[in-house]
């Protein structure tokens, strides 16, 4: 042994004797710096650790073992620190020690091999070290043979994240092979490697373990693979009976919440997100996710106070503009039960296939509209709004009101998709001028927008519009139209609301009447220069002004046109 070697030992054994510190004169030996203990001295040292660990002063006697361990390198030493920090509950220190007995379990018969290695996969998987865990179960498995530490070292590489690992352990046993609790745990584990890429075998494999050892985890775990299997119905009763018997169990309360949403039960899911709620005050999201399961039982009132309490806790919590304005615009469209629009447009070259119809694109025209949702007729994104109307056009080629094409309109729209914006309309046409028309109308409409709304966090966002509608007027006066226009561009923020957006815009129509058939095909590019406004902490914009400029080129005619437009929207 080399002089430093040799010196380091001594110095292990100093610390050693430090340790004994006040027994070491009634064991009759004393240890001097820099000597080397006796063998009777470290006999004495071990006999004094099972005496402390005889007293129950075990979390003495272990770093007595340890140091004996470290100097003379036995794994005895360390296995009997490990049984001590097992007894403590000490099993970051267990590890550590099963860990050196391992490194030296050849010392050990083959009884104490095993017991060290199931010791260490058993310790290591409480303090969460899955590696160590999968070792100590492999070794086992090699040295046993025996079916039980095979399936401990399939659930040790399902752990450590080893899915392929572990399904290729569990295929080396049989389930003829356990019975009882070790049987319960074998299905078990087949669940649980199944559960992301066969949630349904999982489902079936977790309930076969349940019927051997049915614990309230296991119910819970069998839930969420039923719900990832697409039975929500079958994982709402599980969380039902865990939750019977775990009322405070918020992980199972959520799941269960989220599970009802799926099934459009949002009002009870909103019951379950409040009394999780009611023990995490301080969590946006799933006072969030209550607000939206009640905005889709349309409990409008409650959605927007909901979401109002979201927005206290992102501005306290410092949430991200772009979370904080959505949220806003939910309480805005919430509360909103009235809307409109006012406009005026300029065509310097008037083409009209609307049949005495609105038309703001192909010919110079000025109008509004304004609509009314009843609570009574409009839930959850679909119902009925009720709307009045009136527009008037302009002298051809010029910005002079034409009186006699004044037409009101009072009508109602009914949108049957939450999601979709679909609209089928019934209106009564009111003449105030000659040209005008007392008539019936029909409308069924389609639009799709994205990036229409104001973007706090964005320097610049795409913008597209989709439009299209059919229009019919039965009777004598017979009238059929058909209109789409897309627009697609890039919106550019120049200050706090407001954008310039260049685009390019295609627009179709088609119109069939007493007179004749007559079609058009215009596309051109455009620019908009738009300035939201009216908001507060709790509402996201409420007003808008828009002003658009066309150049339109006509593909049948060879014509082109300049058109100019501007929309107040409310």
């Amino acid at each position: 042994m080399s002089a430093k070697m040799k010196s380091r030992g001594r110095g292990r054994f100093t610390r050693t004797a430090m340790l004994l510190g006040a027994s070491a004169a009634a064991l009759g030996w004393v240890t001097t710096a820099g000597a080397d203990l006796s063998p009777e001295e470290i006999a004495s040292a071990r006999d004094h650790a099972f005496q402390l660990n005889a007293q129950g002063r075990c979390s003495e006697a272990m770093p007595i073992w340890e140091e004996l361990g470290s100097v003379l390198g036995r794994a005895s030493d360390y296995l009997d620190a490990a049984n001590c920090a097992i007894e403590t509950g000490d099993s970051a220190r267990a590890v550590s020690d099963l860990w050196e007995v391992v490194r030296r379990r050849d010392q050990l018969d083959t009884g104490q091999q095993l017991f060290a290695l199931r010791s260490l996969g058993y310790q290591a998987e409480a303090q969460g070290d899955w590696d160590r865990s999968l070792i100590g179960w492999d070794y086992a498995a090699q040295l046993s043979n025996a079916p039980s530490d095979k399936l401990q070292a399939a659930r040790a590489a399902r752990l450590s994240g080893r899915i392929g690992d572990a399904q290729s352990r569990l295929w080396q046993v049989r389930p003829g092979e356990f019975q009882g609790l070790q049987l319960a745990q074998y299905y078990d584990e087949q669940a649980q490697v199944l559960r992301e890429s066969q949630p349904g075998m999982a489902a079936q494999y977790m309930a076969r373990a349940i019927a051997i050892d049915d614990q309230t985890w296991r119910r819970f775990d069998h839930g969420l693979m039923l719900q990832a299997a697409g039975e929500p119905r079958a994982a709402i009763g599980e969380f039902r009976a865990v939750l019977a018997q775990d009322p405070a169990n918020t992980d199972v309360r959520l799941s269960l919440a989220y599970a009802l949403r799926g099934i459009g039960a949002n009002a009870e899911a909103a019951d379950h997100f409040g009394q999780v709620i009611a023990l995490q005050p301080g969590n946006a999201g799933i006072l969030e996710d209550q607000a939206y399961a009640y905005k889709d039982a349309g409990q409008e009132a409650e959605a927007a106070a909901a979401f109002i309490g979201v927005i206290d806790l992102l501005q306290a919590q410092g949430g991200d503009a772009e979370h904080l304005y959505r949220v806003r615009r939910e309480v805005t469209e919430l509360e909103r039960r009235t809307s409109g629009f006012i406009y005026t447009s300029y065509r310097n070259e008037g083409v009209s296939l609307s049949g005495g119809l609105q038309d703001s694109v192909s010919s110079s025209s000025i109008g509004a509209e304004f609509t009314w949702r009843p609570d009574a007729l409009y839930e959850n994104g679909r119902g009925i709004t009720l709307f009045a109307r009136g527009y008037a056009g302009m002298e051809p080629g010029s910005y002079s009101l034409d009186s006699d094409s004044g037409q009101l309109g009072f009508g109602a729209r009914w949108k049957p998709f939450q999601s979709v914006d679909f609209n089928l309309s019934g209106e009564r046409l009111v003449a105030l001028g000659d040209n005008a028309r007392d008539d019936w109308l029909l409308r069924a409409s389609y639009g799709w927008t994205n990036g229409y709304d104001w973007r706090p966090e964005a320097a610049s966002w795409n913008y597209t519009s989709v439009y299209a509608d059919l229009a019919y007027i039965p009777g004598d006066n017979e009238y059929f139209g058909a209109y789409a226009q897309v627009r697609q561009g890039r919106r550019f923020r120049t200050a706090e609301g407001w954008t310039v957006t260049p685009y390019v815009t295609a627009i179709a129509q088609y119109s069939d009447d007493q007179y004749g058939s007559q079609d058009r095909f215009e596309a051109g590019p455009g620019i908009s220069v738009s300035h939201w406004f009216d908001s507060d902490d709790y509402h996201a914009y409420r007003r808008r002004v828009d002003f658009d400029v066309e150049y339109l080129y006509d593909f049948d005619t060879g014509g082109d046109a300049l058109m100019a437009r501007v929309v107040f929207s409310f």
